[in-house]
């Protein structure tokens, strides 16, 4: 996992142990417009669009990669896919862990849907950012599907405000039942490659690999990429944001 330099020497002064999200486990026709940012945040959350999913990837070896989150980003009329890089390795169950500019030989096929409705399936295309000296924890995917029923959120390029309320929006894997859930943090610090939040209400964040976190208007900033829990109790989450992938996100 790559951090910014400040961070990784802010979290080893402070004696933090690093935990990637919990990623080894299995989770349990015209593309139409996303519905307006307001009323995806403001309706009631358990009837919202779905915007978390899940993966289900099989590759030419035979291992598996299932579990862990996903999203959707719209830009302009095209689609695509995002989790998190981390997963293609021992955090997914993987081994030995694939390289990206690999990936696209070694796909036979991967799937996203949301953990309850694993018959409402997306295709995904050709991995977009290929090149394995890309430090960033991110995965670009183009879409084979050009229907869905799930929700594409729009990205937010600029970095979050300190302080700034957003939201982690995931399931737990203890949690059997569960579609998407919303949990609010604070942004603590920002740098072009990493964004650091408190997490005041999350749960175990097992199977939050790659989930998507959201400003109050719907617009994704990121990726969740891990967690960091200090000697003293207090743990901090580790964001990627979606503006280092944004060259591949376009119209």
């Amino acid at each position: 996992m790559q951090t910014s330099l400040s961070f990784s020497l802010r979290c080893l002064a402070a004696g933090a142990t690093l935990l990637l999200a919990g990623c080894n486990g299995q989770a349990p026709q015209t593309t139409e417009a996303a519905p307006p940012l307001k009323s995806w945040m403001t309706e009631s959350f358990a009837t919202s669009p779905q915007a978390l999913l899940t993966n289900d990837a099989e590759f030419t070896d035979g291992q598996r990669l299932e579990g862990a989150s996903a999203f959707l980003v719209q830009v302009g009329q095209k689609q695509y896919a995002v989790t998190a890089k981390h997963l293609l390795g021992e955090d997914g169950g993987i081994e030995p862990q694939k390289t990206p500019s690999q990936l696209n030989k070694e796909i036979v096929a991967w799937k996203l849907f949301a953990r309850q409705r694993t018959t409402d399936t997306l295709q995904i295309g050709q991995l977009l950012n290929t090149l394995d000296s890309d430090s960033s924890d991110a995965l670009v995917f183009s879409l084979k599907s050009t229907t869905t029923t799930y929700h594409a959120l729009t990205p937010r390029y600029d970095a979050p405000a300190k302080d700034e309320e957003v939201y982690l929006i995931g399931c737990p894997y203890a949690e059997a039942g569960c579609t998407q859930n919303r949990y609010p943090v604070r942004v603590v610090e920002t740098s072009p490659t990493a964004y650091l939040l408190t997490e005041n209400e999350s749960p175990n964040l097992s199977g939050f690999s790659g989930c998507p976190v959201v400003d109050k208007q719907g617009r994704v900033i990121g990726l969740l990429s891990s967690s960091l829990k200090y000697e003293s109790g207090e743990k901090l989450t580790l964001i990627t944001p979606i503006g280092v992938v944004k060259r591949y996100l376009q119209e």
